[in-house]
């Protein structure tokens, strides 16, 4: 009978042994949002980022930048690596705070949300 344990060791020295090349797509670039809608079906999750502007009028205008689409496992585990690197931030840098005033008022703006027609 193998040794569960010596299974282990062997698939962690196979990881560790991988290179791993990172190579950018063509099209790649980096947006700033300050803001995220989510959608989930029972395959995957969507994350809508956008930017929000307050007009002369005093209207807001969502503009949506990008949808990505991940399965509820690499979700999960994105989660796991924010909270992480959130406590490493606030460690390390400052603690963060959220405003809760302004967070009413996005879910209240987005729940009044009619789409724009372009």
């Amino acid at each position: 009978m193998v040794d569960t344990k010596t299974i282990k060791k062997e698939k962690k020295e196979e990881i560790e042994k991988r290179k791993v090349n990172i190579a950018r797509a063509t099209d790649y670039g980096v947006i700033y949002s300050d803001t995220v809608r989510m959608s989930l079906s029972a395959y995957d999750f969507k994350l809508t980022f956008s930017v929000n502007e307050t007009l002369p009028d005093n209207s807001v205008l969502i503009t949506e930048m990008i949808t990505v689409a991940l399965t509820p496992q690499h979700v999960k585990d994105l989660v796991e690596t924010l909270n992480q690197n959130i406590a490493r931030y606030e460690r390390e840098i400052m603690p963060l705070q959220i405003n809760e005033r302004h967070q009413a008022e996005f879910k209240q703006t987005i729940g009044n949300l009619v789409p724009v027609k372009k």
